[in-house]
């Protein structure tokens, strides 16, 4: 006799099904060449963060008259530090990076399209743990301290 899951059940299966997709890794093809991305160590997570920061761009720049000359200067900013992005999280290993980063943003920086930038971007979003990264750094926030601290009273001299 089957019985169905509950919901609970279901969310720790599908959850599982997740975890074990990106433990493998997402694979993407450019130019007829396969690549993958991995989930990323800390470094790497730090390395790419970096990278995102520098491609900050103000919003309301590309509502106004002047969005061709906006977006432009965000291309000419942006593109080379979007590349090094990619090839940061396809190596994820200190070495890798530090040794072939720039080699491999240059290809890609060559080789790739804005469409095909901007599915990696989704996926680089989506499975880079900066959630489960965010919720650890919340949760050991939360450990400094579990209760109140007890006063010591001044003593008054008499």
């Amino acid at each position: 006799m089957k019985t169905e899951n509950t919901t609970e059940e279901n969310l720790k299966i599908e959850q599982g099904e997740a975890d074990s997709l990106l433990d493998r890794g997402i694979e993407f093809t450019v130019r007829k060449k396969k690549f993958v991305i991995t989930k990323p160590f800390l470094g790497t997570m730090d390395i790419a963060s970096d990278l995102c920061l520098k491609m900050a761009y103000d919003e309301d720049r590309l509502t106004g008259d002047e969005t061709t000359l906006a977006a432009h200067e965000i291309v000419a900013k942006s593109a080379k530090n979007s590349a090094l992005l990619i090839a940061v999280m396809v190596l994820n290993s200190k070495f890798k990076i530090r040794w072939f980063s720039k080699m491999l943003a240059k290809w890609f920086y060559w080789n790739m399209q804005a469409v095909e930038l901007k599915k990696l971007a989704q996926i680089i979003i989506e499975d880079s743990s900066i959630v489960d990264f965010i919720l650890s750094i919340r949760l050991v926030a939360g450990m400094r301290r579990t209760t109140k601290p007890n006063l010591i009273e001044k003593s008054s001299k008499v």
